[in-house]
């Protein structure tokens, strides 16, 4: 899995692309700086890129971490401003 997060710093919104060898299901989880829990959400991906939107507009200016975590326990993070 490739993951590409556009733009960053995110503003109200944003993209993420991710790249995926087969189709499968990610969990990916939204965290603040401080570790508290901005969101959960299922996503269903295809084999190739997957364009997902990334709504923001109710985040805090600060720092983010959004975990994607696939059926077979493999976790990717990446690190988000807004």
């Amino acid at each position: 899995i490739i993951v590409t997060i556009s733009p960053n710093p995110l503003q109200s919104s944003g993209t993420l692309q991710i790249q995926s060898r087969f189709n499968q299901a990610l969990q990916m989880q939204v965290t603040d700086v401080a570790g508290r829990l901005m969101g959960v959400r299922k996503i269903m991906l295809t084999t190739g890129i997957n364009t997902i939107p990334l709504r923001a507009d109710a985040w805090a200016a600060g720092i983010y971490y959004i975990t994607f975590t696939a059926g077979n326990g493999m976790k990717i993070s990446r690190k988000v401003v807004k």
